[in-house]
């Protein structure tokens, strides 16, 4: 899919300023398959096509966010701040990493240049949640043995607690406060993140799928969990500005012989550094 992707682009980026064949001075990509007669066209500039997942396996995606990359903002797509009209960065990255994949596209780009949230965003839009490989999203592992490091609160019929007694990482997570039939319990805190993607993980011990956590994001039912599951990664996409996450755990039924518990822990909100200056180098500078 990389393979195909990146030929289509430079192809097209090629054409753009050239209107002296027909076909030509546009962002279309057209192909004819000579024995059926079949013609395909594909337009990464609007990408109508229905996005597919995930992303890295199909060449459409990985056209599209190259392109993307690769173009100016437009009135479309304000959002767009990075632009590579050059191909600079695009052919540095193919001569000095010779990646075989969209994912060794992008490690080489993080080994080479910046602009962590425009790729987090160019990526996730064409299904691709990778992660940010230089600098780590803002983590919450519990490991001030309280609730101090974000703004967390919690509510209902018993409080989430930090339990010492099994974590995903270090010495702490954060546990659902114990409660009886018919109560609920909430943990849930606000965050100013960049676009890109939260993680979390998450253990129950519920002995029923009656009793279970649910997560929200900004009051909107994402997933739910129940029974006994180990430290289980989730992943959620999250758009720029402050994004409310919450989890409430509800007992709805009497069981015995579970833990009748939740525990959160290495919660990730994706939080990017910025770079100093956010335009591309040109030519001299790769």
């Amino acid at each position: 899919a990389f393979r195909e992707a990146w030929a289509t682009l430079f192809s097209i980026a090629s054409q753009m300023g050239d209107k002296s064949y027909p076909g030509s001075g546009d962002t279309l990509y057209q192909d004819i398959d000579e024995p059926s007669g079949y013609t395909f066209t594909a337009d990464p500039e609007w990408d109508t096509k229905k996005p597919k997942s995930p992303g890295e396996f199909y060449e459409h995606m990985n056209c599209c966010a190259l392109w993307d990359v690769f173009d100016e903002a437009t009135i479309f797509e304000p959002r767009d701040t990075l632009s590579d009209p050059g191909l600079f960065m695009i052919w540095t990255i193919l001569c000095d990493y010779q990646p075989e994949d969209i994912i060794d596209f992008w490690d080489g780009w993080f080994k080479r240049f910046e602009y962590g949230p425009d790729m987090t965003r160019i990526f996730r839009d064409h299904q691709m949640p990778f992660q940010y490989s230089i600098t780590s999203p803002t983590i919450e592992g519990f490991e001030t043995g309280d609730f101090g490091a974000f703004v967390w609160t919690t509510r209902g019929d018993a409080p989430w607690t930090i339990s010492s007694d099994t974590a995903h990482e270090g010495s702490f997570s954060a546990q659902a406060g114990a409660i009886a039939y018919k109560q609920s319990t909430t943990l849930e805190v606000d965050v100013n993140c960049d676009d890109g993607w939260m993680t979390f993980r998450c253990k129950t011990s519920t002995g029923t799928a009656a009793n279970k956590v649910t997560f929200y994001i900004n009051s909107v039912k994402k997933a739910e969990y129940s029974g006994l599951l180990e430290w289980k990664k989730v992943a959620f996409p999250v758009d720029g500005g402050v994004n409310t996450f919450t989890w409430t755990y509800t007992r709805n039924q009497i069981t015995g012989g579970e833990a009748d518990a939740v525990w959160l822990d290495t919660i990730e909100f994706p939080i990017w550094p910025k770079p100093e200056d956010s335009a591309p180098p040109d030519a001299s500078d790769v």
